[in-house]
């Protein structure tokens, strides 16, 4: 214990035990010394005085307060990595990598204050399943959206799948990460890129009320005219050494036409156009009538 400085706790510990016991007894229960219990009894012991040190922190805050949060104002969906990288610009000879860390501890608080954690992501999701949702949480540009407002109805009084699919656009508004609206909602995230995407070139409109759905590949004009061109062609045209066609081939030999398509696209095509894939018996043929007879006698004599 010798060279150590004494802790509040341990003062604490140790004059609330001192009331009950012996001074020995108390400092050991309070892991101290004797001496420095006499002192606590004597009333000669101070706290110790901590020194102030200008942290990174500190050295950061007039460029933090000046320029960082203005950025962050008008980008809210900055990352810390962008935030770093503007100040890396603005004030190259103060902002190194040395204070990268350091900036990302106050993005990190930025975003908790500003109510970008889960749990009031959380809280945003039920509000707008609810019909109760505060449109103070997005910025001037959102509330100024012809589309938030039926996306606010929308999340409450639709079916399901729309109902989660202005969930998901209000999300986006509200720069929430897509990773937390597919927890909730219970989608995959190709599914929320897909909505986000539609909803991003189309509105709200185009994400909640589709046309309808697209016509298959398989019914495509550009697709059977390709198809049945290189169908009617032999193998050997387009460098495969076989007489017949695989379906394989026919994707590969459409490419080379520039038209990519799938193996389930050709084979429902060649489907619907009457076609039915067969598989060739391989068996000897003649036109002998005894040929079966002699083909028996020549299996006998083989064995024999």
């Amino acid at each position: 214990m010798t060279g150590k400085h004494l802790t509040d706790d341990q003062v604490v510990i140790y004059r609330a035990t001192r009331q009950a016991h012996t001074l020995q007894h108390a400092a050991k229960i309070a892991s101290i010394s004797r001496s420095s219990a006499s002192r606590i009894d004597n009333c000669l012991w101070a706290p110790q005085k901590h020194r102030s040190r200008r942290t990174r922190r500190r050295k950061l805050s007039g460029v933090w307060d000046g320029d960082a949060l203005p950025f962050l104002a008008k980008n809210p969906r900055a990352s810390a990595k962008d935030v770093y990288m503007h100040l890396r610009d603005v004030f190259p000879l103060l902002v190194s990598s040395a204070q990268r860390r350091t900036i990302e501890r106050q993005y990190k608080k930025w975003k908790n204050e500003h109510g970008f954690t889960p749990l009031a992501n959380l809280t945003f999701f039920h509000s707008a399943h609810q019909g109760y949702l505060d449109i103070t949480l997005f910025g001037d540009q959102e509330r100024n959206s012809p589309d938030l407002p039926l996306l606010i109805r929308s999340a409450k009084s639709l079916p399901l799948k729309k109902r989660n699919r202005a969930i998901l656009a209000l999300a986006v508004l509200r720069r929430i990460p897509l990773g937390q609206v597919c927890r909730y909602l219970k989608i995959s995230k190709s599914t929320a890129k897909r909505w986000a995407k539609i909803f991003q070139d189309g509105g709200a409109k185009a994400l909640l009320f589709p046309d309808a759905a697209r016509s298959p590949k398989c019914v495509s004009e550009a697709v059977n005219a390709a198809l049945f061109k290189v169908l009617h062609s032999p193998p050997s045209s387009y460098g495969f050494a076989r007489t017949n066609w695989r379906a394989i081939d026919l994707k590969a030999a459409m490419a080379t036409e520039g038209v990519v398509t799938s193996l389930w696209t050709i084979r429902r095509a060649i489907r619907q156009a009457g076609y039915r894939w067969k598989k060739a018996k391989v068996s000897l043929t003649n036109n002998d009538p005894r040929y079966a007879e002699k083909l028996r006698e020549s299996i006998q004599y083989w064995k024999i």
